[in-house]
């Protein structure tokens, strides 16, 4: 472990949380006091179909950071084409934050990148394809199951209710 690495983790995890992005609602907290395992919790945007949802989502930080970017993954689970049907993990050409070439990338540009995520969908770099079609095919289907599953998982307030989902459900009637 890089005392380097744990040096940039914490004054990033400071600035977070002292000076917060004005214009997301979420919170930053360690999981076990692990510099390198955070929890975010983030509002779902008004306006869109994620609104009032909580999601808790888990950034593990290698030991080679930043040279290296963290794994993202939603501990909630989300319909969404570009976050994984069954472990969550964010599909890395939605976020496209990480340039090897410049570890100049900063948590506060992944966090800002990852809010996107409820406002765009690419469709053409799924994890699942099923939901990546219906998008394409059938939006106001889509943008249905959105706001069930919004209900249906989001609507948990505590990341220890959130654990019993071992396996996220997505089966929908009409």
């Amino acid at each position: 472990m890089s005392s380097r690495t744990v040096n940039i983790l914490r004054r990033e995890f400071h600035e977070l949380t002292h000076n917060p992005l004005s214009d997301l609602g979420y919170t930053i907290e360690l999981f076990d006091n692990n510099i390198f395992n955070w929890k975010l919790t983030l509002l779902g945007p008004k306006d869109t179909s994620y609104e009032d949802g909580i999601f808790f989502i888990n950034l593990k930080f290698p030991n080679n950071y930043p040279e290296i970017g963290p794994k993202i993954f939603f501990l909630t689970p989300i319909y969404h084409p570009n976050v994984h049907p069954r472990d969550g993990y964010v599909c890395v050409n939605f976020i496209k934050c990480w340039d090897l070439k410049d570890s100049e990338t900063t948590v506060r540009q992944i966090l800002t990148k990852l809010y996107v995520i409820f406002y765009e969908v690419n469709p053409d770099s799924p994890y699942s394809y099923e939901q990546a079609n219906e998008y394409k095919k059938d939006r106001d289907l889509y943008e249905l199951k959105v706001r069930y599953f919004t209900k249906k998982y989001a609507s948990i307030k505590s990341y220890e209710d959130i654990k019993k989902y071992d396996e996220w459900v997505f089966s929908f009637k009409v």
